[in-house]
């Protein structure tokens, strides 16, 4: 039996490689809007970050999603988002 490819990421903020679902998403859609992707399937430029506290908030004081993204600021709403997210993968983790 064949085992399956995972596919493997680069965190904008620490720039650590890790496989796709241990990441999390962050997408710029073609309308100019930029969302926090659960799914990691929206369509647009996706940029990828660890779901760790530290990455999120060197991804905002280095302001890592505008470069990688091509854009300008970022609403403070994305990154609250994306620590929700980093605690709810955080507590999930502690209980698996």
């Amino acid at each position: 039996m064949k085992t399956r490819h995972t596919p493997i990421r680069t965190c904008a903020a620490c720039r650590a490689t890790q496989p796709k679902p241990r990441l999390l998403r962050v997408v710029l859609h073609t309308d100019g809007i930029i969302v926090f992707d659960a799914t990691k399937k929206q369509n647009g430029r996706g940029a990828w970050i660890c779901p760790d506290t530290r990455c999120i908030s060197l991804a905002q004081k280095q302001r890592r999603f505008e470069k990688a993204l091509k854009t300008q600021k970022l609403a403070p709403e994305l990154f609250e988002a994306l620590l929700r997210a980093a605690a709810s993968t955080i507590d999930e983790g502690e209980t698996a």
